[in-house]
């Protein structure tokens, strides 16, 4: 065991114990398991673990980070370059990693989570705070975040997946168990769901949609056959305008802020538009939502 104290950093909390330093591969090396015992820690060149790592306070690594074993850190933890951990990850404050993630392990984050590169947790991953991921995102296991979830790639996770905030993937998700979103979700590729689905607001799928389960959206249980079409580029706004095929209260209505029944959105329609080329619009959606909705109610399972 390797147990670093303040006598190895300086007045401005730098590692300074030039012993652990490899000239050939240009970084700290520490071939044992390393507790760093001092309120902040910080590493100006990348560092090698071979065994497991202990934090008891804030860390920050100005390179790449290496442990081959487990990582514990017990403060705010920022990586300036590339992260790999061969073990289990546990942070207790927040976490900010520059360039790409691989956990091998678990990996749980009592703070808020800032990955700019790729992420790749091949166990569970549990975010206690809001979540930006600007790289692609992998999860081998299950996910829970309790704040707000962003995603700028693809997103794979192969357990459930649940989101206490609202969810915004720009790539393709694909999601293996059940998936449960507290706020709104936006995803613009794909989406894959093999369980149920319950998103809580609105939700923007810009791809195909997949749900296998059972599939809820602002409180609506929806058609298995199809849940939701959007009409686009419509109306004054020259948006989208979202028809929700529920199974209990008909078609439910997403045009901007507004949302209600297909029956007082055709009311507010007229209110507005009178007889212009917007209402003409939002009439001829109207009808085909209507149409398109008698479809897939006729080979709905349960209703056939």
């Amino acid at each position: 065991m390797i147990t670093l104290t303040d006598k190895d950093f300086n007045g401005n909390h730098e590692f300074i114990n030039e012993s652990y330093f490899n000239a050939d591969n240009d970084r700290y090396e520490f071939n044992d398991d390393l507790t760093v015992d001092v309120k902040c820690s910080i590493f100006k060149k990348s560092i090698f673990v071979s065994g497991n790592q202990y934090v008891s306070g804030d860390q920050s690594v100005s390179g790449d980070q290496y442990v081959i074993g487990n990582q514990y850190v017990s403060g705010d933890q920022s990586v300036i370059g590339d992260q790999s951990v061969s073990g289990d990850q546990s942070v207790i404050g927040d976490q900010s990693v520059s360039g790409y993630q691989f956990v091998s392990g678990d990996q749980s984050v009592s703070g808020g989570q800032s990955v700019s590169g790729y992420q790749f947790v091949r166990g569970d991953q549990s975010v206690i705070g809001g979540q930006s991921v600007r790289g692609g995102q992998s999860v081998s296991g299950g996910q829970f975040v309790s704040g707000d979830q962003s995603v700028r790639g693809d997103q794979s996770v192969i357990g459930d997946q649940s989101v206490i905030g609202d969810q915004s993937v720009s790539g393709n998700q694909s999601v293996r168990g059940d998936q449960s979103v507290s706020g709104g979700q936006s995803v613009s590729g794909g989406q894959s769901v093999s369980g149920d689905q319950s998103v809580r607001r609105y939700q923007s799928v810009r791809g195909d949609q997949s749900v296998i389960g059972d599939q809820s959206v602002s409180g609506f249980k929806l058609l298995k056959s199809k849940g939701i079409i959007s009409v686009n580029f419509i109306g004054s706004r020259k948006s989208a305008t979202k028809f929700l095929f529920t199974r209990e209260s008909g078609i439910m209505v997403k045009c901007g802020c507004y949302f209600d029944t297909i029956d007082n959105f055709k009311t507010r329609v007229s209110e507005v538009h009178k007889d212009n080329q917007h209402a003409h619009e939002y009439f001829n959606a109207i009808e085909y939502a209507v149409k398109m909705y008698d479809y897939y109610k006729s080979i709905e399972p349960e209703y056939v």
